[in-house]
């Protein structure tokens, strides 16, 4: 269920069946509400632009009001399966100065490696849309790539097989993204199916690496596209582009529940 839409179920609960002894109550019942919803395990995938360079790691976050009708959610983290701080391949990390806006659905926060690269720390920005964040991260200054966070999707079947859910940047256009459907085969190495999106029918060509990279080709009628990634448990991110221009854009995809 969307947000907007528990919401909107709510606030019929909350007219019909609840009369709240003071108003404050009331409030306070219903930031909860706002806040709590998007508590939860997160998989963030970050990429550089025009680079070979990408990770995937999976946090806990947790949203919260500091007053009564605040639209803006602080953010804080921790790591997975009771570890303090959630990893990926630089190093541990925390999320700081984490906000989210309900209104506008911006979210801005603070990625600051613990006792890496001299404590490096990286600005996030984007927004919620499709059902995901997505936006760029770099300095207050400049931006150094692109980064999609989900709610961490678990799959009940261990083959990889099955309906796939996807999403695509364009690397010169931070605010552009397109979703794609595919319907893949895994046979051993070799990846077969096809899907679609925005621009068309596709078809799936590729094959699973022994090192654990992913390869594969998306053929439309008129035209081609090359993906290469990493395979990390029911999801594979990586970049796209052609042979000449390897780095048009980074995806995310991963098996449908």
């Amino acid at each position: 269920m969307e947000y907007d839409d528990l919401l909107n179920q709510f606030d019929i609960i909350e007219r019909c069946y609840y009369t709240p002894p003071a108003t404050h109550t009331g409030l306070d019942l219903t930031n909860k509400l706002m806040s709590s919803w998007w508590n939860g395990e997160y998989n963030i995938f970050y990429a550089t632009l025009r680079q070979d360079e990408s990770d995937l790691s999976i946090l806990k976050l947790k949203f919260s009001t500091q007053q009564l009708g605040d639209s803006t959610l602080s953010i804080t983290s921790h790591g997975n399966n009771g570890i303090a701080y959630p990893k990926d391949g630089i190093g541990t990390y925390t999320i700081d100065e984490g906000k989210f806006n309900l209104s506008s659905k911006t979210i801005t926060f603070i990625k600051r490696y613990v006792n890496c690269n001299g404590n490096a720390a990286w600005k996030y920005r984007g927004q919620y849309k499709h059902k995901l964040f997505f936006g760029t991260w770099g300095t207050h200054y400049q931006s150094f790539g692109n980064f999609i966070m989900k709610r961490a999707a678990k799959v009940e079947s261990l083959s990889l097989t099955g309906i796939w859910h996807g999403y695509y940047f364009y690397a010169l256009d931070n605010q552009a993204i397109d979703y794609y459907l595919m319907n893949l085969s895994f046979n051993e190495n070799v990846i077969t199916g096809s899907g679609t999106d925005s621009v068309g029918e596709f078809k799936i060509n590729g094959e699973i690496l022994p090192n654990g990279s992913v390869g594969f080709i998306k053929v439309y009628t008129t035209h081609s596209w090359n993906y290469f990634g990493q395979i990390f448990g029911s999801e594979i991110y990586g970049s796209w582009g052609t042979n000449r221009t390897p780095h048009h854009g980074i995806f995310l995809m991963w098996k449908y529940e």
